[in-house]
C-alpha cells in the first residue's frame, strides 16, 4: 500500500539506531526476488498487518498468497524487489496497477515494506528510488502512493523527497484497531509524464489497449429481441420493462492485444 520507513525505537536488539543505519547504507543492495524470499517477505509484511497502517489488511497473508500476489505483478511485467544486507533480506517494494480500468494503463502504485527492525535506516528509501528508477524503463506515466494515515510524516516525507507531491486525502476511509484512519494520496510522474504520446499514438505499446469491435451474435441478439418485443406488443398491447431495457442499443467493447486478438469483451445494453 505504501511505504513506511519509521523510528522503530532508539535501540532494537541491542543495536542503536545509528549503527543500523551506518550498516544499511554501506551494505544494503537491491535486487530482483525470487520464490525463496517470500518467507521474509511474509514475515516483515505480518507485521505491519498486526501492528500498523502501513497495509489496511487485517489478517496477515500466507506465503503462497504471497507468492500468488508477487506472480500477478511480474506476469504484468512490473518489477518485484527486495533489499539485502549482510545476506538478509530487510524490506521489498514492488509496483501494481492503480486501477484495473484500462484507460489507468500507465498508471501504477507503488508498494515498500521495510522490516520494522530497521526503519529509518535508509532501506526504505533505496527501495523507493530503485523501484522508481525500474518503473521508468517502463512504459508508465505517473505512480501513485497511498499511505494509510495522514500522521505518518516519516512516510510522507520520504515519498516528497523522491518527487512525489502530495494530490489529496481521503478522510476516514479505513477502520482499524478500532479507529477510523485517512489515506494520503501522493503522485510522481514516470519517464515522460503527460506529454502526449508521438505523432498522436495511443501508446498501447505492449499493454493491453481498449478497442471497440461489432458482433454479429450480439446484433442477432438485438433483432431477435426487438422481434420478441414486437410480436408481444401486437399480440397483448404491452411491452414489459425488461424487453424495453433489452431492446435498447447494444454496444460492445473489447480488449485486443498487440497481436490482434481480443482479450475479452463485455457489452452494455
Amino acid at each position: 500500500m505504501d511505504c513506511h520507513d519509521e523510528v522503530a525505537g532508539g535501540v532494537t536488539l541491542g543495536v542503536t539506531l545509528g549503527e543500523l543505519q551506518a550498516t544499511a547504507k554501506a551494505n544494503c543492495t537491491v535486487r530482483d526476488s525470487n520464490e525463496s524470499d517470500m518467507t521474509s517477505v511474509e514475515r516483515i509484511y505480518a507485521f505491519h498487518v498486526l501492528y500498523g497502517l502501513a497495509s489496511f489488511e487485517e489478517q496477515p497473508p500466507s506465503v503462497d498468497e504471497l507468492n500468488r500476489r508477487r506472480a500477478e505483478v511480474l506476469g504484468r511485467g512490473l518489477p518485484y524487489l527486495v533489499a539485502e544486507v549482510n545476506g538478509d533480506v530487510v524490506g521489498y517494494s514492488y509496483a501494481a496497477p492503480y486501477r484495473s480500468r484500462p484507460a489507468y494503463r500507465f498508471t501504477i502504485e507503488n508498494s515498500v515494506y521495510v522490516d520494522h527492525v530497521r526503519h529509518r535506516s535508509g532501506v526504505g528509501r533505496t527501495l523507493l528510488a530503485a523501484l522508481i528508477e525500474r518503473c521508468e524503463q517502463g512504459p508508465w506515466r505517473q505512480m501513485i502512493a497511498i499511505i494509510g494515515g495522514s500522521g505518518h510524516a516519516a512516510s510522507i516525507g520520504l515519498h516528497a523527497a523522491l518527487g512525489f507531491r502530495h494530490v489529496g486525502t481521503l478522510e476516514a476511509v479505513g477502520l482499524k484497531f478500532g479507529q477510523w484512519h485517512d489515506t494520503v494520496l501522493m503522485q510522481r510522474p514516470l519517464g515522460l509524464g503527460k506529454a502526449p504520446f508521438a505523432n498522436g499514438a495511443s501508446g498501447s505499446g505492449s499493454l493491453t489497449q481498449p478497442v471497440r469491435r461489432s458482433s454479429s451474435k450480439s446484433i442477432s441478439r438485438l433483432n431477435a429481441v426487438r422481434a420478441s418485443v414486437s410480436s408481444s406488443s401486437l399480440k397483448h398491447g404491452s411491452v414489459s420493462p425488461m424487453q424495453r431495457a433489452s431492446s435498447r442499443k447494444i454496444c460492445v467493447f473489447g480488449f485486443a492485444s498487440p497481436s490482434g486478438r481480443t482479450a475479452g469483451s463485455f457489452s452494455i445494453a
